[in-house]
């Protein structure tokens, strides 16, 4: 079962399950307390593995997924047709974040690195290493400029 506020219509969801949700309660407005809303509007399998983390494109026509299957998945929101898979990571992905400007992509991965990927072509165009351990999070400063 899931809460959801009423002043978001739709909103990505992903499990261990290796499932990718999409989720819509405008259906639920006008009513009074919180909104309940008991099965996704679409479900796919997404993965091999279980998914760490999904986002969605600053456009809203795509979403990201990541997964312990060291890939990266890009989807057509409004269909969840798969768009591109993204490849070179040897250890899970923990998390992508879009550039809010850019059709850029980075993730951080269970290997060290992180990497920066062109959303449209799938290239990776930068690979960022240092750290000493696995990678959980990233995200953009300056607005991915």
């Amino acid at each position: 079962m899931c809460f959801a506020p009423k002043k978001h219509k739709f909103f990505a969801s992903v499990s261990q399950d290796n499932t990718l949700k999409v989720w819509n309660t405008a259906t639920a407005d006008g009513e009074e307390g919180p909104t309940i809303v008991n099965s996704a509007q679409m479900t796919i399998m997404a993965h091999q593995k279980y998914i760490n983390a999904v986002r969605v494109s600053p456009n809203d026509k795509l979403v990201a997924t990541s997964s312990q299957d060291k890939t990266i998945n890009i989807w057509q929101a409004s269909s969840l047709q798969l768009k591109k898979t993204l490849k070179g990571h040897s250890s899970g992905i923990w998390d992508i974040q879009f550039a809010p400007t850019e059709q850029l992509l980075v993730s951080a991965s269970g290997d060290k690195l992180c990497k920066v990927w062109n959303v449209g072509s799938g290239e990776c165009l930068a690979t960022l290493q240092g750290h000493d351990t696995a990678l959980v999070k990233a995200s953009w400063l300056n607005a991915g400029l």
